[in-house]
């Protein structure tokens, strides 16, 4: 990665125009490596290839020897010609799933290779989740020199499966060994979010049978799947970061196709806090209002996820009263705090909670997206302060945003990439 990209942003007037949104980084990530459990061929539409994540696990699954082909209309399809190998040749930066194709891999053979999990340093994500499935499925594991090394002495049956704690990668992780293991399999405390469902929907149509129900899952698995073709959701994250960047700082910004579905309680939350929002038909329209202070608590899905709750800490600047942030899930989320008060912010972190103080004059400054959210929040605050804000280590935007520097500046913002 290029820890020397950095993003200038210019401030301009209220924000008005169109956004049209990618589709799922996470979906599109899981289908990659779902594409591991089948040979014949797959194809992905709205596919967000842009994405440095995404472009990290197209490598992944290219070394694999799957050949991988794109048309202009972020359509990708997948497919294979041989026999797929079982080490990911890889070993530059690492995304976040790395044991979900460690899970794919153990399919088809009895011992896979893959590079330790990266993604945000956001508090501690341990592979604890995994290695309670894959030891329930027969495969031990073991680390060696910044890889993980499985091997799969039988194909045992689970008939039920209670994940440890809710966990969407613990969850993603269940689906797929339970998926191509013939029987049926109940899956307990998982999480069901949006993008869950979306690969859900995508598993039952290259063969398995899956239904589930607020935190269960029952699979019945085949040994046989198939091709298929499958439209990814629109990201949810990136819809609500555009949402918050109209509530703060815009004039008439309409995001097409927004799922409003997948964000109920933050979109409450918002009009509460004095947004101005208007359904029209499948979009919706944000502008700024009064902003008032507010409280959230984040948890698993559908309470507010932890991945949006820095969004609401930039927009909570703004405010006219201050405003109280609870993170369950992770501590390390308050890092933004440091560069947020470089501009201006005024922020104090208590036991396990933040208090922000609203109405406070920000201006750009030299800052750091330590990471993909916290680039997120930074640029919703340069956006609105006097002066210009530079961004620096700016690449951890781009692996969460795709061209997001294109779609604000085409609706009245000023930011480059340099």
């Amino acid at each position: 990665m290029n820890g020397s990209t950095k993003l200038i942003i210019n401030p301009t007037k209220r924000l008005s125009g169109e956004i049209e949104l990618s589709g799922s980084k996470i979906s599109a990530i899981v289908g990659l490596i779902i594409s591991l459990m089948i040979e014949e061929k797959l194809v992905i539409t709205n596919f967000p290839k842009n994405l440095l994540d995404v472009r990290i696990c197209l490598k992944m699954i290219k070394s694999l020897g799957k050949k991988i082909d794109f048309n202009q209309n972020n359509e990708l399809t997948i497919s294979q010609d041989s026999i797929l190998n079982n080490k990911v040749d890889y070993n530059e930066s690492s995304i976040r799933y790395t044991p979900l194709i460690l899970a794919s891999l153990l399919i088809n053979n009895q011992s896979a290779k893959v590079p330790f999990p990266g993604g945000c340093k956001i508090g501690n994500r341990k592979i604890d989740v995994y290695e309670y499935i894959f030891k329930k499925f027969g495969v031990s594991i073991y680390f060696d020199q910044g890889y993980i090394i499985a091997e799969r002495r039988e194909k045992r049956k689970v008939e039920k499966l209670k994940l440890q704690k809710i966990s969407t990668g613990g969850t993603f992780c269940a689906l797929i060994m339970c998926s191509a293991t013939k029987g049926e399999t109940l899956i307990e405390n998982a999480h069901i979010k949006p993008e869950v469902i979306d690969i859900i929907n995508l598993l039952n149509k290259i063969g398995a049978k899956i239904k589930y129900d607020k935190n269960t899952i029952l699979v019945q698995g085949s040994e046989y799947l198939i091709g298929t073709e499958h439209r990814l959701i629109n990201d949810i994250v990136e819809a609500f970061t555009y949402t918050i960047i109209g509530a703060t700082n815009g004039k008439k910004l309409k995001i097409s196709n927004f799922p409003f579905n997948s964000l109920k309680t933050e979109i409450n939350l918002l009009r509460n806090t004095g947004a101005k929002l208007i359904v029209d038909g499948k979009d919706l329209i944000v502008s700024r209002d009064k902003i008032f202070g507010f409280s959230l608590e984040t948890g698993p899905y559908p309470k507010i996820q932890s991945d949006i709750q820095p969004l609401f800490a930039s927009y909570a600047l703004f405010a006219n009263e201050n405003t109280k942030i609870l993170d369950n899930r992770f501590r390390n989320r308050y890092q933004y705090i440091k560069e947020l008060s470089k501009i201006g912010a005024s922020i104090n972190k208590r036991k396990n909670y933040i208090i922000i103080k609203g109405s406070k004059k920000i201006v750009g400054a030299n800052v750091k997206a330590l990471d993909i959210r916290c680039g997120a929040s930074l640029i919703n605050a340069g956006l609105c302060a006097t002066g210009t804000t530079t961004i620096s280590n700016a690449y951890q935007i781009k692996r969460g945003y795709e061209n997001i520097d294109i779609k604000l500046n085409a609706i009245g913002g000023d930011l480059n990439f340099i």
